[in-house]
């Protein structure tokens, strides 16, 4: 992990610490991005156990999130869709990065996920079978794709 992937991941738990109720005990946080379409949803698990999905993740956390995707980029691997991150009280960040499965479960218009091969760009043989730049197309539909 290069110093700019440690650096957005240290930004990103700030930003969680930032926007956690007080009884929380775990914060995760799931990514999903296509081309330069980024989605963040935070869930606060409080001390009692119960979720709080209300808690939002502020503008810089947004930002150092979508940095973070950029910043990840290896030539012809690309970089990832889908991300998740928790964070205890104990400011331990654990990361999950997910490349096989499509951004936003799915429901994502092609085109997006063409300008996201052209800006991170993987080899075909790194494409998922979704993908529809996979040469010959995909041979996997996108949810709520027509057969």
């Amino acid at each position: 992990m290069n110093d700019e992937v440690k650096d957005l991941l240290s930004e990103i738990a700030q930003a969680l610490a930032r926007s956690a109720p007080e009884d929380w005990h775990v914060l995760t946080l799931r990514i999903s991005c296509a081309g330069d379409m980024t989605q963040t949803g935070l869930i606060a698990t409080r001390t009692s156990g119960t979720l709080n999905r209300t808690v939002r993740l502020d503008d810089d956390g947004h930002l150092a999130a979508l940095q973070l995707r950029r910043a990840m980029h290896q030539p012809g691997k690309g970089s990832w869709y889908n991300a998740h991150l928790t964070l205890d009280k104990f400011a331990q960040l654990d990361a999950v990065y997910d490349y096989d499965n499509p951004p936003f479960h799915g429901d994502v218009e092609p085109r997006f996920l063409i300008e996201d091969q052209r800006l991170y760009p993987r080899e075909p043989a790194m494409l998922p079978l979704w993908h529809p730049c996979r040469p010959g197309g995909p041979s996997l539909p996108l949810c709520g794709e027509d057969d």
